[in-house]
């Protein structure tokens, strides 16, 4: 999947300091040190804008990840961003073929086995055995499908292009949620 430079990714939070020199655990981060190493730089979100940050050092202790930028030198600066997400360049995200992004699939349209279209995935989450991904009609009505290989063309995933079903839409006629009505 092409993704422009400037599409970027949250992969964690800076969590609370770690010593005196600037150093910070990483709080929700799902990548191990050797798979941090794939970047070199995070972007802090500071509203009204943010700033790239050299990544100097991330080693795994036993408490969690602890990370330290070269620009952030002190405990006290370390303190200041802690909760602000530490986001990565989508570029620089490697994945294998048969691997993608959930963000890339927002928006993407789905498609029965048949080739009607059934609405387009607005969401998706993980359930703990499988990914599910919520899938909305043009007139709001939501159903959730997992992301498995019974329902889902896996070999065919990608950004930009309908997410094929192996299964009809009558299979999922009587999961649909009707949207909410506003109040008077």
């Amino acid at each position: 999947i092409k993704r422009p430079a400037t599409q970027l990714m949250t992969i964690g939070k800076i969590g609370r300091p770690h010593g005196i020199r600037g150093a910070f655990f990483v709080r929700g981060a799902h990548l191990s040190p050797e798979q941090w190493k794939n970047y070199s730089q995070v972007f802090i979100a500071m509203p009204p804008k943010g700033a790239w940050h050299d990544i100097a050092k991330i080693q795994q202790l036993s408490s969690g990840i602890v990370m330290q930028l070269k620009q952030i030198t002190d405990r006290n600066q370390a303190e200041a961003l802690t909760g602000k997400g530490l986001q990565v360049s989508k570029v620089a995200v490697e994945l294998r073929e048969d691997e993608f992004l959930w963000d890339d699939l927002i928006g993407t349209p789905v498609k029965d086995a048949a080739g009607k279209n059934f609405g387009s995935v607005t969401g998706i989450y993980n359930a703990g055995a499988s990914d599910i991904a919520t899938v909305a009609d043009a007139k709001g009505a939501t159903v959730d499908i997992p992301l498995v290989a019974d329902f889902v063309d896996l070999k065919n995933i990608a950004a930009n292009t309908p997410l094929k079903l192996v299964v009809d839409l009558e299979t999922f006629a009587e999961l649909w949620t009707a949207p909410e009505k506003e109040s008077p």
